[in-house]
């Protein structure tokens, strides 16, 4: 009986230490948002605008087909901030501002992100 309760314990307190020990997995994006942003990003270092803008319009296209997951994972401010953030992408990419878009490409994946750090 008392080997019993020394391997309890022994056994929470392993898991207790493991749970110490253990470092969270940096919370990201999924990987079709990932790709999304990347080949934009790539469009747009490559100055091919038309590209970009029909990238751009797919993004949003897929933000608004998901935009029910974003309002339960993330708060209102994430998910209105990217849908803010790509319309001005869309008129950066119109206006060929390439600074201007690929600051704005990466505030997206950022807040992209912030919404699955959980």
């Amino acid at each position: 009986m008392a080997w019993r309760k020394f391997f309890y314990k022994w056994l929470l307190f392993s898991l207790m230490i493991f749970g110490l020990l253990a470092e969270p997995a940096a919370a990201q994006a999924p990987k079709d948002i990932q790709w999304r942003i990347k080949n934009l990003k790539t469009s747009i270092t490559q100055t091919d605008w038309n590209k970009a803008y029909e990238q751009a319009v797919d993004l949003r296209k897929h933000f608004d087909k998901n935009r029910w997951k974003y309002q339960l994972l993330g708060d209102e401010q994430e998910y209105e901030g990217i849908s803010n953030d790509i319309e001005n992408l869309k008129a950066a990419i119109l206006a060929r501002d390439k600074s201007m878009a690929l600051i704005l490409t990466y505030d997206i994946k950022e807040v992209f992100d912030q919404i699955y750090e959980m």
